[in-house]
C-alpha cells in the first residue's frame, strides 16, 4: 500500500472516534487523537528498514494494530488522568 492508501485508511478508522470525541465535546482529544493516527500511519511499513522482518509480515496483521492502538490509549490515558478501572466501571 502507498503512502495515500496508509493515510486514508488511518482516517476512514478515525472517522467515528472523531466523531465521538466531538460529541462529547472534546475536541482538542479529537484533534490530537487524529494527529497520532496520521502520525503513525506509516508504521507498519517500519519492516521495510528492519532486515528480520519480512515485509507484511507481524506489522500488517490486526495484532500488531491493536498493540499499537491500546499502547497509545493507554498513554493518553495516563496524560489524561484516567485510569482504566474508571472506563470499565463506567
Amino acid at each position: 500500500m502507498y503512502r495515500t492508501g496508509h493515510l486514508g485508511v488511518s482516517l476512514l478508522v478515525f472517522a467515528p472516534i472523531g466523531y465521538l470525541f466531538l460529541a462529547a465535546g472534546e475536541p482538542i482529544a479529537a484533534l490530537l487523537t487524529g494527529g497520532a493516527m496520521l502520525w503513525l500511519a506509516m508504521l507498519p511499513d517500519v519492516d521495510h528498514r528492519i532486515p528480520w522482518i519480512p515485509h507484511r509480515g507481524p506489522t500488517h496483521s490486526l495484532l500488531f494494530a491493536v498493540l499499537i492502538g491500546v499502547a497509545f490509549a493507554g498513554a493518553g490515558g495516563l496524560l489524561a488522568g484516567v485510569s482504566a478501572s474508571s472506563i470499565v466501571c463506567a
